[in-house]
């Protein structure tokens, strides 16, 4: 049985997973592909993540919120 793998298209990037999701998410990180920002809402702050958890990371070490 052989597994299959999932390649990064961006030309020149050697990135390969066994799963899809994972090249979604190194798109995203790394070449700019598809990003959903998350905004750190806080007012006057203009920080904004491409992951749900450097926003939460971000929020209670500068905002001391979700400690």
């Amino acid at each position: 049985m052989s597994i299959k793998l999932h390649h990064c298209n961006v030309d020149g990037c050697p990135f390969k997973s066994k799963r899809r999701y994972s090249v979604k998410r190194h798109k995203a990180s790394k070449h700019d592909i598809g990003v959903k920002w998350h905004h750190c809402g806080i007012e006057g702050c203009e920080h904004k993540s491409k992951r749900k958890d450097t926003l939460k990371q971000h929020k209670a070490n500068v905002h001391n919120i979700g400690v």
